[in-house]
Parts: structure tokens; sequence; C-alpha cells
């Protein structure tokens, strides 16, 4: 019986070399996973369907822009999204292949940067992808009753872009500090679902504060509400500092923890 050893990596190799390498082998072992597909998949067929209910439900004939349809969409469908980039981050933690992967590629700072930016730009793609046939089935429902302006559909998918890349950020960075998928996904339900709810329904000037700096509440502002500007700042800047801190935390977890 053989056993395969990992060879480290040879000093002469570029950072660019190898973080192209570390890229393909990242993108590989992403799509080769069942759990992607069946997360993505998810995530379209309720988005689809979310665009189909919405052209199918507007009885009145009045005018309905489909934009809105894909940006309504997303607010469910964005955690099949945020389920794909976790796990892409945290199973290897549960299998424990995460060894060998730190053993084939010894510089962490690579591994770091692959395992961020390939799930996140991946699921990024494909969201603006399912966000923008999800405007077409709601515009061959609503038949004449579509509005349909260029200008308003491309900074809808726009935004589904941004909603979606700092969500797999936050995911992404989570999961590299809690190393478990269920810790993980318990910790991106409560900051984008649970806590803006029940902090923002308290009543509770403070509380309320809390609920309006936290991630959950930006993407609704961006997404429902139609804003640009929240009592938490702007919504970019709500979303990226959350994006940022995450990504830090996770990246100390992977430099400094994982020293196999």
């Amino acid at each position: 019986m053989m056993t395969a050893v990992a060879t480290p990596v040879p000093r002469d190799v570029s950072t660019m070399t190898l973080l192209g390498r570390a890229a393909r082998a990242e993108w590989a072992r992403l799509w080769t996973l069942r759990s992607t597909w069946w997360a993505l998949l998810a995530g379209a067929a309720l988005m689809l369907f979310i665009g189909g209910a919405a052209g199918s439900g507007n009885e009145a004939g009045e005018a309905a822009p489909i934009w809105q349809a894909a940006q309504i969409a997303l607010i469910p469908g964005q955690f099949a999204f945020l389920l794909m980039v976790l796990l892409a981050v945290t199973g290897e933690y549960t299998t424990g292949a995460i060894r060998s992967t730190l053993q084939w590629v010894p510089r962490r700072g690579v591994v770091l940067a692959t395992r961020l930016l390939v799930p996140v730009v991946f699921v990024t793609f494909f969201a603006v992808v399912v966000a923008a046939a999800t405007d077409t089935v709601a515009w061959l429902f609503l038949g004449g009753a579509a509005e349909v302006v260029s200008a308003h559909i491309a900074l809808s998918l726009g935004r589904v872009a941004l909603v979606v890349a700092f969500g797999g950020l936050l995911a992404a960075g989570v999961g590299l500090l809690l190393r478990s998928t269920a810790g993980t996904l318990t910790a991106i339900f409560l900051l984008m679902l649970v806590l803006p709810i029940a902090l923002g329904n308290t009543g509770v000037p403070s509380l309320i504060t809390v609920s309006d700096h936290l991630p959950g509440r930006a993407v609704v502002a961006m997404l429902v509400v139609d804003e640009v500007e929240s009592p938490g700042g702007t919504i970019a800047t709500v979303m990226s500092t959350w994006s940022v801190a995450a990504v830090l935390a996770g990246g100390w977890s992977l430099l400094r923890r994982d020293t196999t």
C-alpha cells in the first residue's frame, strides 16, 4: 500500500505562480463537491419561484418594475449562496483534510486568499445570473404590466452582486474563525436575520441602534427599502465593516492557529 507524502513547495516558486495553482485546486475542489451544486440549485429554485409569484401576483395590472423581483427574492435566496461559501471553508475542518491542504500549500496567505476569493467570486457571479433570470421570469408573468428600465436593472444587479459578495466574505471569515459548519451557519442566521428583526422590534432605542448596525439590516435597506443610507451609516459602510472584520478574524485564525 502506497502512502502519499506532501512535498513542500520550493522557495523559488513565486507567490503568483503558487496563487494560480492553489486557485485552480480550490476551484476543482469547489465544483466537485455535491453540496456546492445542491446549495446553488436550492437558491436558484427559490429565487425563480419568488420571481414567478411576484409577477403572477400583480392582479391589478399596474406597472411593476421587474428588477424588484430579484431584490426581494434575494432576501431568502442569499442564505443558499452563503451556505455554499461556508461549506467550502469549513468542510475541510470537519473532515480533517485541512492538514493536507496546509502541507501542500504551506504559505498561509495563499491559502487564505484562494479560500476567500474563489467561492465568493463564484457565488457572486452565479447570484447575478440567477437574479437576471428571476427578473426575466417576473417579466414573462407580468406581460404588458412589466416596467423595464435597463439602467435600473443594471443597478439592481449591481446591488445583488454587492450583497452576495460582502455576505460571502462575512460567511467565509466567520467560517475560518469558528471552523464549524453548524456554528458558522448559526452565527450567519443571527447576524443576517434573527437579531436585526428581534432587536429592531423591541422598541428600546439602544437595541434599535444596535440593529441598525447589523449586516442583515443593511441588506434589507439596500434590497427592499431601496435605500443607500440607514441610521447606522451608509449601507456599503455597514456591510464592508462587518465583512472586513470577519475576514481579519478568520485570517488571523488561519495564519496563527493553523500551524500544522
